[in-house]
């Protein structure tokens, strides 16, 4: 059985395999960092930047019972519906004055780096899941 040693706390490579607290630590900087992710009362924000020299940052997220996968350029961010669960709500994706509604697997590209995913506020009631259109049951 082969170990893959991710990191290190020893100044010549020997110590603890697989350093956890310190990739913890790692995550987090290009999560909340990079990413500039943070979850509030009113959704999930975002203000992302690039580190010097690098492109395109790709993050997948959980939020909601959805996974949403953002991909950070450098003009502005790219946010795809990837899945979503059979109670989870719709979800928008708000810049300063535009709203755009995440479908799955139609993505979303922004020309900020900047905005708010959150629970879909639409007075418009949403189709109904694949599968149950047509059959009504009472429960």
């Amino acid at each position: 059985m082969a170990f893959l040693q991710v990191w290190s706390e020893e100044r010549y490579g020997r110590g603890a395999v697989n350093f956890i607290t310190g990739a913890g630590g790692f995550v987090q900087a290009v999560l909340y960092g990079y990413g500039g992710f943070r979850l509030k009362d009113d959704g999930l924000h975002f203000k992302s930047t690039l580190p010097s020299r690098v492109t395109k940052l790709a993050l997948n997220i959980h939020y909601l019972g959805c996974s949403l996968k953002f991909e950070v350029h450098v003009k502005g961010v790219t946010c795809t519906l990837v899945s979503n669960g059979p109670i989870s709500p719709d979800l928008e994706v708000v810049t300063g004055r535009h709203v755009y509604a995440l479908k799955r697997g139609e993505p979303v590209t922004l020309k900020t780096k900047q905005g708010v995913v959150r629970k879909r506020v639409s007075t418009v009631q949403s189709e109904m899941p694949q599968g149950v259109k047509g059959s009504h049951r009472n429960i």
